[in-house]
Formats: structure tokens, C-alpha cells, sequence
């Protein structure tokens, strides 16, 4: 799936037929007992079902769509075209809930948004690079 909105409607569906309040964040983590699932572990749906049953009626949803140029400290130098074509697609979406002290995350990403994420944080530039094979200069 390269654009995760239909995941988000899912999200914001479930909790308003459950009465759920939606939080527009997820908690940060690292900051306690926390469990972290995606995909490979659950679907979405069935996370869904876990937090209604046990969430206490929050439900913490973070997932915007795609802007490239929100934030210019983030952006590659020279990023790729069919990057910057995602431009309005969400490309992550990250769902959790607090239960008996415990935070339950449900977490996914696009390998288009992940590439973005990736040269985002890299600290080597196009112009940093050896013309003749790609690498790193190192002057």
C-alpha cells in the first residue's frame, strides 16, 4: 500500500462507532513499559478491536499527509522526483493506546516515506558525494 489514508479512515471510523476520543499524537517512546506492533504482528483492525476493549476510551492517532516542504530542516538537499511526487499521500500512520500501564503502539510506514525519513537524517549530501562511484569524500 503506498498511501496510508485509507489506514487513517479505518483509524478515525473505528473510534467513532466505538466512542473512542481520538488524541492527534501518540506518546513518546522510550518513556516507559510500552508495546510495539505493526504489521507483521496484528493488523490494523485487529489493534483497532484490542484498543476498544481495553484502551479506557483514547485512542492516540498521528498520521498526516505528506508535505515536503513543511519542514526544511528535514528535507535532503536535492531530493528525488518521485519523492517529492507523494506530495498529499500519508505515508505513515501510528496508532496507540494506554492500558493497566502499559502503551500499546501499532505502527506503519511506506518504503517511500522510510527512503524520505532516510535521506532526511543522512548527513551526506549529493554534493558530498565522489562523482566517479557514489561514495563519500572525505574533504
Amino acid at each position: 500500500m503506498e498511501d496510508l489514508a485509507e489506514m487513517t479512515a479505518l483509524a478515525t471510523g473505528f473510534a467513532a462507532r466505538e466512542h473512542l476520543t481520538i488524541v492527534p499524537a501518540v506518546p513518546q517512546h522510550d518513556y516507559g513499559p510500552e508495546v510495539c506492533l505493526g504489521p507483521g504482528e496484528m493488523d490494523l483492525p485487529g489493534f483497532l478491536e484490542l484498543a476498544g476493549r481495553l484502551g479506557g476510551g483514547v485512542l492516540y492517532l498521528q498520521a498526516a499527509p505528506f508535505n515536503p516542504d513543511a519542514a526544511a530542516g528535514d528535507r535532503p538537499d536535492d531530493p528525488p522526483a518521485h519523492l517529492l511526487r507523494r506530495k498529499g499521500q500519508t505515508g505513515q500512520v501510528s496508532v496507540a493506546f494506554a492500558a493497566n500501564g502499559l502503551v500499546h503502539f501499532w505502527e506503519y510506514e511506506t518504503a517511500w516515506f522510510a527512503e524520505w525519513q532516510e535521506l532526511a537524517d543522512s548527513p551526506v549530501t549529493g554534493a558530498d558525494l565522489d562523482e566517479d562511484d557514489g561514495t563519500p569524500r572525505l574533504s
